[in-house]
Parts: C-alpha cells; sequence; structure tokens
C-alpha cells in the first residue's frame, strides 16, 4: 500500500487566517462508490482511486493567496474503491 501523504489545503486571496484551507474535492454518486450511501457527512473515509494524469501546468490558480507558480496536476478518475469503514 502506498504512504499516505497529509493534504495540506490551499488559502486563497479573499479569505482570512481565521478560515481553513480549501483542501481539493472530488465527488462520486452511488453508481461509482454505493459506500456514500451508508456514510456520514464530515465522516472520514478511506478510498483507493486510480487515476490518469491529463494536464500538468503552472501558474493554473491567481486567486490562491500564495505561491501561484506552483505546479498543479489535473487527473481523470478512472477506478475508486472503499477500504473498510469509518476512521476513528
Amino acid at each position: 500500500m502506498a504512504t499516505m501523504k497529509k493534504v495540506t489545503g490551499e488559502n486563497y486571496k479573499s479569505m482570512d487566517a481565521a478560515h481553513e484551507p480549501m483542501y481539493p474535492r472530488i465527488t462520486f454518486t452511488e453508481n461509482d462508490l454505493p459506500e456514500v450511501r451508508d456514510w456520514d457527512v464530515k465522516g472520514e473515509y478511506s478510498i483507493t482511486l486510480k487515476v490518469r494524469m491529463v494536464k500538468k501546468s503552472t501558474g493554473r490558480y491567481p486567486w490562491l493567496a500564495k505561491d501561484t507558480n506552483k505546479l498543479t496536476g489535473t487527473f481523470e478518475v478512472r477506478e475508486v474503491g472503499a477500504e473498510g469503514e469509518k476512521k476513528a
């Protein structure tokens, strides 16, 4: 299994320091991930993704508060799987 890396999120120029950073998001219907029917909002779960990189770009998000020249990867999700129960 791959080593998990904590995602730090990003702050937007319009956000003050009191706001939680914005994190990358993905959305699945119950057709692709049936487990969403049983999961709780704000619950934390582990899923596995198989993705295909479709683009690399630099400076794509000028509304970020800092580091606007970071390299960004864009991916298509090809497969998804749930890895067990809710995390404590």
